[in-house]
C-alpha cells in the first residue's frame, strides 16, 4: 500500500488467502507495519494466515468460528464458547475480534465488553459471500462512528440480507434494514 494511500485511511480490511508467493513473514511484517502507523487492521483469513495474524498485537480479527476454532485448537459452536476465545484473543493483544455464528448471528469483543447478535429466524437461499459482507457492513458502520452495538448489528443484518439472495454480494436495502431491526443484541459476561 502507497504511503498516499495510507495516509488517507485509517481502517484497513485484509482478507481472504494469501496471494501465491506472499510468504507468513511478509505478511505478518505488512500487518505489524499498518498496525504500528495507528491504523485499524481487520484481518479475516484462515489456516497459517490467521495463525500468523493472531500473533500481532492491535490487529483486529473477523473470523467464522471453525477457523478460529482451528487455529486455537478448541470447539467454538455457540455465543459463549465464543466469549471464551474472546478472552483468549485479548490475552494476545487482539484489540477488537468478531466470531461469525452462522445462522446463530456473531460475537464481537471489543476491549471491555463482549457483544452478541443474533438476527431474526430466516429462510437462507445461499450463504455464498455472507461473511464478506458481514465484514462490509461491521466495517462501514465502525467508519462512520457506530458503536460496537449498533456496528455488530449491522454487520448480522447485511450478512444475513446477503443469505436471502442467490449468487452473493446483492441484497436488498429493505431487506437489510428489515433484518436489523429484528436483530436481538445483548453482553456476554
Amino acid at each position: 500500500m502507497s504511503g498516499d494511500v495510507q495516509a488517507q485511511v485509517d481502517l484497513i480490511s485484509v482478507s481472504g488467502s494469501l496471494p501465491p508467493g506472499f510468504s507468513l513473514e511478509r505478511y505478518q511484517t505488512m500487518l505489524t507495519g499498518l498496525v504500528e502507523r495507528g491504523k485499524s487492521v481487520w484481518a479475516d483469513t484462515s489456516g497459517e494466515a490467521l495463525k500468523t495474524a493472531l500473533t500481532v498485537h492491535g490487529i483486529c480479527i473477523k473470523v467464522n468460528a471453525a477457523e478460529l476454532g482451528g487455529a486455537l485448537g478448541m470447539k467454538i459452536s455457540n455465543a459463549e464458547q465464543a466469549a471464551k476465545a474472546m478472552h483468549q484473543l485479548q490475552e494476545r493483544g487482539i484489540s477488537q475480534a468478531v466470531i461469525t455464528l452462522g445462522k446463530d448471528g456473531a460475537v464481537f469483543s471489543s476491549d471491555v465488553r463482549v457483544w452478541v447478535a443474533q438476527p431474526p429466524q430466516l429462510e437462507i437461499v445461499s450463504s455464498v459471500g455472507s461473511g464478506d459482507a458481514f465484514l462490509g457492513g461491521l466495517l462501514f458502520a465502525l467508519e462512520k462512528g457506530a458503536s460496537s452495538e449498533i456496528a455488530l448489528q449491522k454487520a448480522v443484518a447485511a450478512g444475513a440480507a446477503n443469505a436471502l439472495e442467490f449468487g452473493g454480494g446483492t441484497f436488498s436495502l429493505a431487506s437489510f434494514e428489515e433484518i436489523f431491526r429484528n436483530t436481538k443484541t445483548s453482553i456476554i459476561d
